[in-house]
């Protein structure tokens, strides 16, 4: 009985193979705009993150996905998370 090897993963298959000839991340700007006013924010938000160590990056994060569920919830319900539905028992 002849065992199959196991097939890698993205993460383990040698630089070559996935195009990345040096193993480091190329330095081009990609502009990642949404055109979304406040998921623009918290990707430009992110951006200070390289510049911090990495002990200060928890209330970051947590303040980025914060306001990424406030804008999911606004673009779900039309108003602004927190704000009572018309109607509701939370208005009256």
């Amino acid at each position: 009985m002849s065992e199959t090897p196991e097939p890698e993963s993205a993460g383990s298959m040698p630089a070559e193979q996935t195009g990345d000839v040096t193993g480091e991340t190329p330095d081009t700007e990609v502009s990642q705009a949404t055109g979304h006013p406040a998921v623009d924010a918290v990707l430009e938000s992110l951006s200070r993150l390289e510049e911090l160590p990495v002990g200060e990056h928890p209330p970051i994060f947590e303040e980025a996905h914060d306001a990424l569920r406030s804008a999911l919830a606004e673009a779900r319900d039309g108003r602004p998370e927190g704000r009572p539905a018309p109607g509701s028992s939370a208005e009256r």
